[in-house]
């Protein structure tokens, strides 16, 4: 299957709904990145990416930032290959970053097999608490300790 750029906001929530990806795969979280980062979102075999690009001052090329995707699913290696295309061709970006919303070596194996190489630290934390903010602010405290 083809890459499909996705306009709607409305189809392209549908899908990352759909999907259970993380917020920062979200049209919303694109909207917050706007003012400094281009958001391009498409389609590879109906799983929703958002690519977020970037200008690098001086030289005018661009590079690709994917925050906390992929993770949660096992994705053929045609899907890396189709990514990979359409950020050099299409895109013209120089380099493309991926932050998996995983910590699986499995993924991380897939990517090193298909000549992906490690970055060596992150942009996102790999860590994160998930904090209900309904409760009252002593309950909220005590899980921090």
């Amino acid at each position: 299957m083809a890459i499909v750029l996705i306009e709607n906001k409305e189809e392209y929530t549908r899908s990352w709904v759909k999907n259970d990806l993380n917020f920062m795969q979200s049209w919303q979280w694109g909207e917050v990145k706007s003012p400094a980062w281009r958001a391009v979102r498409i389609s590879i075999n109906n799983y929703p990416v958002t690519i977020f690009t970037k200008q690098i001052p001086v030289i005018h090329k661009s590079f690709g930032y994917i925050p906390r995707a992929l993770g949660r699913l096992s994705l053929e290696d045609d899907f890396y290959e189709k990514l990979s295309n359409f950020a050099k061709n299409e895109l013209k970006l120089t380099h493309l970053i991926i932050e998996c919303d995983s910590t699986s070596d499995e993924k991380l194996n897939q990517l090193l097999k298909l000549k992906w190489k490690k970055n060596g630290h992150t942009i996102q934390p790999q860590n994160t608490n998930i904090i209900d903010l309904k409760h009252g602010e002593d309950q909220v405290l005590s899980k921090m300790s």
